[in-house]
């Protein structure tokens, strides 16, 4: 996995404002949740200062949980556990 470059510039220009303070990271992807992604991106906002927290929230299968009807997200209990544990 590799940062996109519209990532990288959001991050480094906001890099002042964002200096150390503490940041929560949702991911999303395939069977992984997008948790590869993720910690690759925990080493990138240290570099720039900004503090990830250890816990996060990773949605596996994303497009599983999206409502045929409505298109509206719907969580599970384990993603609502990962939220509240985050926040």
């Amino acid at each position: 996995y590799f940062a996109p470059p519209a990532l990288v510039n959001a991050l480094d220009f906001l890099a002042q404002e964002w200096k150390y303070k503490p940041a929560g990271i949702v991911s999303y992807g395939g069977v992984s949740g997008g948790l590869r992604a993720a910690q690759s991106l925990k080493g990138l906002m240290t570099t720039l200062r900004i503090m990830p927290i250890p816990e996060g929230v990773a949605i596996p299968n994303f497009f599983e949980h999206i409502d045929k009807a409505s298109g509206a997200f719907k969580s599970n209990p384990l993603m609502d556990a990962s939220v509240k544990t985050m926040l």
